[in-house]
């Protein structure tokens, strides 16, 4: 749950409801990257090292989904862990068509703030299908933290700046910003902001600062897109 996004009161509350069903007292610790976990029986603690930080909350879903099944008692605790198992190592997504014409109602909407042209309605909704989609595919392929963020915003606005070369009317700026957003990481710092305030301090601070960074990462995406642009053409 740690690497798909959860926040950690989220999952200690698991942890410790878990463990009451089972009748077993347990301790138990986490941050952003580590739990510790210790039996009030024994002075053993153990220590997980959590691997990576992905963003899937459809994941956090279905484990959620189990852990009420267990404590509901509509599963036992034997089938609880073959389905945690197989949730671990299962590729969970929505399917193309709606990730796609989700993320262009995220980019596109904002244009009807501002009076523009229907081509500037079908820029911004393609613009942001397009960079999600790039950064989707070299996060899978690119170990590099930020990476995918810098080459799905370059996308973004090296088209944008195209789009506003064959058409004037539209505003460069406007598609950068708009298509940027199913990029920018708003529900991770909404989340850092709730840890904070619940006194997860650091955890809510390293959740804070990843998602600066990446918001970041995207400001010089489109920095060199621009740049790049500029001395071509």
């Amino acid at each position: 749950m740690i690497e798909n996004g959860a926040e950690d009161s989220q999952v200690e509350n698991q942890l410790i409801t878990i463990s009451e069903f089972l009748n077993v007292k347990i301790n138990c610790a986490i941050t952003l990257d580590t739990i510790f976990i210790n039996l009030d029986s024994t002075s053993k603690t153990e220590l997980i090292k959590v691997n990576s930080n992905a963003f899937n909350l459809q994941k956090v879903d279905a484990l959620t989904q189990n852990t009420y099944a267990l404590l509901t008692r509509q599963i036992d605790l034997n089938t609880y862990y073959d389905r945690i198992d197989r949730i671990e190592h299962k590729t969970i997504n929505y399917p193309f068509w709606l990730r796609f014409i989700g993320a262009g109602l995220v980019s596109m909407p904002p244009f009807l703030l501002f009076q523009t042209t229907p081509i500037t309605f079908l820029f911004g909704f393609f613009l942001g299908p397009t960079g999600y989609f790039l950064n989707s595919t070299v996060d899978r392929h690119v170990d590099l933290p930020y990476v995918a963020n810098v080459f799905g915003d370059f996308t973004v606005a090296f088209l944008a700046c195209v789009a506003g070369t064959f058409y004037p009317t539209t505003s460069v700026a406007s598609l950068i910003i708009f298509g940027l957003l199913p990029l920018f990481p708003g529900t991770s710092i909404v989340n850092a902001i709730h840890e904070i305030i619940h006194n997860e301090m650091i955890s809510g601070l390293i959740r804070l600062l990843q998602s600066l960074l990446s918001a970041g990462a995207l400001g010089v995406g489109s920095t060199i897109a621009i740049v790049i642009f500029n001395a071509l053409f």
